[in-house]
């Protein structure tokens, strides 16, 4: 599998105005993203939690983790989660 780079080589600093995100709909074949995506599906620590919805607890319709270079964790919906190094495949 060819190998792409994520970031760019000389990040802008945080907090500036000049981060960008860009959309590459073709940036991988399908078998290749197919591929991608199984490798990274057996990796271990994939969480399905649940949340409260008027009253209710819902398991959320999908698995989840958040990768990260920083030691910055996420929060979303009452929920944390605690970054974890970047796997080889990505």
């Amino acid at each position: 599998m060819p190998t792409r780079p994520l970031f760019r080589a000389d990040p802008p600093p945080h907090g500036s105005e000049s981060w960008e995100v860009h959309l590459e709909p073709h940036g991988l074949e399908a078998a290749e993203a197919a591929a991608l995506f199984r490798t990274l599906l057996a990796l271990p620590g994939w969480r399905q939690d649940t949340i409260q919805l008027y009253g209710r607890t819902h398991p959320l319709p999908r698995l989840h983790r958040w990768f990260a270079l920083s030691s910055q964790t996420y929060r979303w919906s009452g929920l944390v989660m605690r970054p974890e190094p970047f796997p080889d495949a990505l």
